[in-house]
């Protein structure tokens, strides 16, 4: 019996075993070693006022929210994932943070273009 991977390609899970997984990187974010991680990549882009940003592969969107302060007034980051489950959930996580105005979102893979970013 093979073995199914679902992190692999989100794509191809079922709608409950994406909103599993999306509870899980929500709950990973608040474990003490990634809260540090991304409290340092925070830091970093504390100075990104207006820019735009790109997170390929963001899942529930737990870091495209974490972000999204950072690049405000006037910067916009963008989440894209391969699993159109995954974007869904992604906005509902955002839009009960009030974050729904600061992040786009878009589906499919990262080679594919998307407006205002060169790759």
């Amino acid at each position: 019996m093979s073995h199914v991977n679902n992190w692999a390609n989100p794509s191809k899970a079922s709608l409950q075993d994406v909103r599993d997984m999306a509870a899980a990187l929500e709950e990973r974010a608040l474990a003490p070693d990634q809260v540090q991680v991304n409290r340092t990549l925070l830091d970093a882009l504390a100075s990104l006022t207006g820019e735009r940003i790109l997170e390929v592969g963001c899942g529930s969107g737990v870091l495209c929210r974490q972000i999204a302060p950072s690049v405000a007034p006037g910067g916009k980051i963008t989440g894209v994932d391969i699993s159109p489950e995954f974007l869904k959930l992604a906005q509902d996580y955002a839009a009960n943070a009030n974050l729904s105005n600061a992040i786009q979102w878009g589906a499919g893979l990262a080679s594919s273009p998307l407006p205002g970013f060169q790759l």
